[in-house]
């Protein structure tokens, strides 16, 4: 019996109900972005640039898979890889590495300006995270107890949340310089390593006495997940992180995380009072803003399963490794 035969094909008026189906397979309807259960907000997107999106099909025509890019960061020259899915049925095809291949061979098209890809590989299983580092992509950040676990249908490690650790391919030569906050100095430096040269600046400004925190935010309710896109830091910064911890607890949050903007001058006092209030090294996010982000994050309500946390590169691990000993001297009241 011969082996499957697939093809690749846009997502259009046609076809674009069956991306709900698809990710009913492995999500049921749990998936936080509701637009891929609702064929014309799905179109809606990719009609106004902030998607790119392709079905696998079968020889019959039949949905064996999805895969997209999208624009979620505040700059808009910035895509995510994102929301590659396997019908259960075809796991033991090679329709994934048919999808993943999309990325990097033009079946998907980032337009004229891409400053990169980032693209969340889950720590439940490898195979997002080797291809990635084959293609060239470098591991920059992990986003502990990000998804649910449960809700995951491909979570088969039997951990109550899924992690992912956040890749990045850079396009283009960053034009803006970054701060540098002291106490993370090390972990950050060698991150940076295999993107392009930075500017980077050591200088630390005092909170602001004036002004106000700018941030926006996404928040995805189903899997109890909340982050936060700071662009500038005001005066009104500590009570900005006090709140959001407090509103997080009564949403019954379980990963809170925080994006801060590397252009800030005062980003070192900005850590330093995320620090006070439980949070934590999550990595870095290049380009996120432009310039590039820093995130710190929480876990709330529960402890992180890093047994079960599926880790490919080094620097993945290194990052982890980083984590476990901030939060443990946390813990034990001795970190800075």
């Amino acid at each position: 019996m011969s082996d499957p035969v697939f093809r690749l094909v846009p997502i259009d008026c046609g076809n674009a109900a069956l991306v709900g189906d698809v990710f009913r397979t492995a999500y049921g309807d749990a998936f936080p972005v509701a637009y891929v259960y609702q064929a014309d907000a799905l179109l809606a997107e990719i009609t106004q640039g902030r998607l790119a999106a392709a079905l696998a099909l079968d020889e019959e025509n039949r949905a064996a898979g999805y895969v997209s890019m999208f624009k979620n960061a505040p700059n808009h020259n910035l895509w995510e890889a994102g929301n590659l899915v396997v019908v259960p049925a075809y796991k033991q095809t090679d329709v994934s590495s048919l999808l993943f291949a999309a990325y990097f061979n033009g079946v998907l098209s980032a337009g004229t300006t891409s400053d990169g890809l980032m693209g969340e590989a889950v720590c439940c299983h490898y195979f997002t995270q080797v291809g990635n580092i084959k293609a060239g992509a470098s591991d920059v950040a992990l986003e502990l107890d990000q998804l649910d676990g449960p809700s995951f249908i491909g979570n088969r490690t039997g951990s109550a949340r899924v992690s992912c650790v956040l890749g990045f391919l850079e396009n283009s030569a960053p034009n803006s310089p970054i701060y540098m906050p002291a106490l993370y100095a090390p972990i950050l430096e060698k991150l940076l390593q295999p993107l392009q040269p930075r500017v980077v600046l050591r200088d630390a400004a005092p909170l602001p006495t004036t002004g106000t925190t700018r941030r926006e935010e996404r928040y995805y309710q189903s899997v109890q997940t909340w982050k936060f896109f700071v662009h500038s830091i005001g005066a009104d910064w500590p009570d900005f992180a006090d709140e959001i911890v407090a509103e997080a607890k009564r949403r019954g949050v379980v990963s809170l995380q925080i994006i801060l903007n590397m252009a800030c001058p005062q980003l070192d006092a900005a850590v330093q009072t995320l620090k006070s209030h439980g949070f934590f090294f999550g990595g870095i996010a290049p380009r996120w803003f432009g310039p590039d982000g820093l995130l710190m994050q929480q876990v709330l309500g529960q402890e992180t399963e890093y047994e079960h946390i599926k880790l490919y590169s080094a620097t993945a691990k290194e990052i982890l490794a980083w984590i476990q000993a901030e939060r443990a001297a946390m813990s034990a009241g001795t970190g800075s």
